[in-house]
């Protein structure tokens, strides 16, 4: 494709129209040899602008929608082969009026809308999508046999006879595959639904059929098909819906770069397109798109290297949920043990931070951290936003958070699963103190189990009844008493602090409608008083021990006070 992109405007996408005619020329070459249908399914093609064209090579096209079915009807001048998931009572009527063929997702949807459809104004063909529980896509986001998956019927749940104005069965199990997949996956298929394709008028082998990409052998699906056909004569129709290999290799997105932004060695190219928006599916699928003129920098000794970046503000700062944050610790520790090589740190951390000790505890952490303390720290992300969505928003895990996965591994590179505290505090040699919540809904106390029976190292362990997700420090004494005890054994007393800090009182209800009084102690200023004896100085900061310090009044505390908890007496 010879273009000049000086004249064509940014963004912007660009179809080759010769390109497009040799790719039509193919799938009607396999129609002409098999005497298959082949239609255009438009979630993978929508160039609405070319349907005349198609319509001179294909059989049609499929609609996923109201108004994919309604764009077919109006732009290609043709009736749709229709399939929702499920069908919207308002919008029922609509697609049978724009349809030839419509596809039911479950039996009970076809019970639903069964009267009407069989007794609408215009003649339309039904079938039922089945499931044969086998695909060999490997992206979980398009694999629709996976365990749990919404679509499609199981054998089992299909009687031995088609339900009565049932004309036509509808598998859809591959995804940019060839044709010795749809061998493999019509083989499945064959050995479940033999049977019911036997009463069958027709069947609709699905899309992810990439026919037109270099390599495919396409007489070797010639030949399957002419087999698959000689094995049930009585079909009236045998159908394919391809959609990405209508359009492969046929055009480019072009783009403008209009900036260029460094940052700690990476160069990235901001383009004034919007990946999200403009190329979804290298988001999705994934894939690197190719770039004209350009080469992988793993295949390359090219010294000019840019990661390209969109305009919108989705590829912001990142939340790792304690992931990336493990490093952020350990880099902190090292830079305070630079400082100071003496010092002895007590990692602490809380719910997600908490997490973050946890995920931190198994990696090669600086002798001067000597111990941990985590309050409430889930599994891992992927248990925690699992046990959210069923709990919270009563949501399977698939496959929002299969989707939710895809994108982190894709933009913060890593999985939520890899992300888990359990297989972090296995590897772990530091002494820690695990604290949970007995009544903790957000993360649940069984968690504290798990990373607490997988952790290798000395350990502890603490709960709080009646506390919720971070509300054991509301039990102050016994909360502090123990993590004072804790530390202590492992960092030992330190130098004496003097704080100076504002004493504020306030209360709460607690979950059976109690109140609850509390007295927070909110400092100031902490100054140190002394400094244990045999910690290394390495800071002029520091005050010379030997230097008396000048006389302050401070008011001090009342041992004898009742108010006043033991832990800070000391």
């Amino acid at each position: 494709m010879s273009i000049d992109y000086s004249v064509i405007p940014s963004p912007c996408y660009v179809l080759d129209e010769q390109s497009l005619h040799i790719n039509l020329e193919i799938l009607n070459l396999v129609q002409q040899e098999t005497g298959v249908k082949i239609i255009c399914a438009l979630k993978g093609y929508s160039f609405w602008y070319t349907f005349p064209l198609l319509k001179k090579y294909l059989s049609g096209a499929t609609a996923s929608s109201y108004n994919e079915a309604r764009l077919i009807a109006e732009e290609m001048g043709c009736e749709a082969h229709s399939y929702c998931p499920v069908y919207l009572e308002d919008h029922f009527e609509d697609m049978l009026f724009y349809s030839s063929h419509l596809t039911f997702n479950s039996l009970s949807q076809w019970f639903k809308y069964k009267d009407k459809a069989l007794n609408f104004q215009k003649k339309v063909s039904f079938g039922l999508r089945i499931n044969p529980a086998y695909s060999e896509i490997t992206t979980d986001l398009y694999n629709p046999a996976i365990p749990g998956s919404r679509l499609g019927i199981l054998r089992q749940d299909l009687g031995e006879k088609l339900p009565e104005g049932i004309d036509g069965l509808h598998f859809h199990v591959l995804c940019e595959n060839d044709s010795y997949v749809l061998e493999r996956c019509l083989a499945q298929v064959e050995a479940q639904f033999s049977d019911l394709i036997k009463q069958c008028q027709w069947i609709n082998m699905g899309g992810g059929h990439l026919i037109t990409r270099e390599g495919y052998d396409i007489e070797h699906l010639i030949k399957l098909l002419k087999d698959f056909k000689q094995r049930y004569p009585h079909l009236k129709e045998i159908i394919l819906e391809p959609g990405e290999a209508i359009g492969w290799q046929t055009g480019v997105l072009v783009s403008k770069v209009e900036d260029i932004i460094e940052n700690q060695g990476v160069k990235v190219a901001m383009l004034d397109i919007s990946f999200a928006c403009h190329a979804p599916d290298t988001l999705e699928m994934p894939y690197k798109p190719h770039i004209q003129n350009a080469e992988n920098p793993e295949d390359s000794a090219f010294k000019h290297v840019y990661r390209m970046g969109g305009c919108s503000c989705l590829a912001g700062d990142y939340i790792g949920m304690g992931w990336h944050d493990r490093m952020d610790i350990i880099n902190w520790a090292r830079q305070i043990a630079g400082w100071d090589p003496g010092c002895r740190i007590a990692l602490y951390g809380l719910s997600m931070g908490a997490a973050a000790v946890m995920m931190a505890s198994g990696e090669e952490l600086p002798e001067n951290i000597k111990c941990l303390i985590e309050d409430c720290g889930y599994t891992s992300i992927w248990d925690e936003y699992s046990h959210q969505a069923k709990t919270l928003l009563h949501i399977p895990a698939f496959p929002a958070l299969y989707a939710m996965d895809l994108i982190v591994r894709l933009r913060q590179g890593f999985s939520m699963k890899e992300a888990s505290c359990v297989e972090q505090v296995k590897k772990s040699k530091t002494p820690t103190l695990f604290i949970h919540g007995e009544d903790d809904a957000v993360v649940p106390l069984r968690m504290l189990d798990q990373v607490y029976g997988a952790a290798a190292c000395e350990k502890e362990k603490i709960t709080f009844p009646g506390a919720g997700h971070g509300e054991s420090e509301y039990q102050t004494e016994r909360y502090y008493g123990a993590i004072k005890g804790f530390v202590e054994k492992y960092l030992g007393k330190g130098c004496r602090v003097l704080v100076e800090a504002e004493v504020r009182t306030g209360s709460y209800e607690d979950t059976d409608g109690k109140k609850i009084y509390t007295t927070d102690f909110v400092a100031r200023n902490i100054e140190p008083i002394d400094w244990k004896k045999g910690n290394t100085e390495s800071s002029n900061d520091r005050p010379d021990s030997s230097e008396k310090e000048p006389e302050k009044e401070y008011a001090h505390m009342n041992e004898e006070d009742e108010d006043v908890p033991s832990w800070m007496k000391e």
